[in-house]
């Protein structure tokens, strides 16, 4: 049920005739995959215990529960288990991991962006009077495979062409707006090569939103180890280079905190599991499947 509700929720992202395969990798399988990360993210981080800490024994529940609280808002830091926690707190601060709190967030820009330029060439593409969409689904009915039928069916696409194309003449040749006839920029949507022009600069925004969400993903990880960050993480799990090693979703972290007893403050440093960075390495290590244009 809560799968179904999910899908159903992802009906705005349905596809039409005039795109092809490699467009809804872009804009509908990879925001649908990313929304439903997103929202099984969510369940975990806000329906459950997002990561768990191994407190001194003196900790009550109450003191446990709070630790916890605290370190997810506030931010864990990872250290590798053969070294020494370093003593300088500024050291402790530059190691903090701060993105797991805005994963299901960030998952969803993501999508967003993936969609934009489906979304503009839905906007625009009809703006020139010819409906390519319909053109393409009364040219693939299976229908048309009677004579008859295939006659009508090219009739009737013949006559909207040749509509359409009469409309952008006109349009062009007298503008009834000063302002078009001096911009003729303005009346570019009248132009025969309208949507070829967009269709090629749809395929640009694809391309160029696939190389931006990259560049997103090391600045919203933090990361300077790789300069392209999902193919670093394959590399490393090629060569056997493990979490522990590269600090990849570090799933054991550390957390201070102060507290104070009877006018003191006290530090505690405790352990942390983060059972979140799980969904997070399934999220970012599934292979963006319109990656591979």
């Amino acid at each position: 049920m809560m799968l179904q509700n999910m899908f159903s929720a992802l009906s705005f992202l349905h596809y039409r005739k005039d795109d092809d395969f490699v467009d809804r990798l872009s804009y509908f399988y990879t925001p649908s995959f990313l929304i439903m990360m997103a929202i099984l993210v969510s369940f975990k981080q806000f329906g459950g215990r997002p990561l768990e800490c191994w407190v001194p024994a003196q900790f009550t529940s109450s003191w446990e529960a709070y630790t916890e609280m605290y370190c997810w808002a506030q931010n864990t830091y990872w250290v590798p288990i053969e070294q020494d926690i370093p003593m300088d707190i500024a050291e402790r601060e530059y190691r903090q991991i701060s993105y797991y709190q805005w994963v299901p967030f960030f998952l969803l820009i993501q999508a967003f962006l993936y969609y934009i330029p489906c979304l503009v060439w839905r906007l625009m593409s009809d703006k020139s009077g010819i409906r390519l969409n319909d053109i393409v689904q009364m040219a693939t009915e299976k229908e048309n495979i009677e004579p008859d039928y295939r006659t009508r069916t090219i009739e009737s696409l013949s006559r909207h062409i040749e509509s359409a194309l009469r409309y952008q003449h006109a349009a062009t040749s007298r503008s009834q707006y000063t302002l078009h006839r001096v911009l003729k920029c303005l009346n570019i949507r009248y132009y025969e090569s309208y949507v070829t022009g967009l269709y090629l600069a749809t395929k640009v925004m694809y391309v160029s939103n696939i190389l931006t969400n990259l560049i997103l993903v090391n600045k919203f990880l933090e990361t300077d180890e790789y300069s392209i960050y999902g193919l670093g993480v394959l590399r490393d799990l090629l060569f056997g280079r493990s979490w522990m090693e590269s600090g990849n979703f570090p799933r054991v972290t550390l957390c201070d905190f102060e507290v104070r007893v009877l006018g003191n403050n006290q530090r505690h440093s405790v352990q942390v599991n983060n059972i979140i960075q799980i969904f997070n390495l399934l999220v970012n290590k599934s292979p963006k499947i319109d990656r591979i244009r």
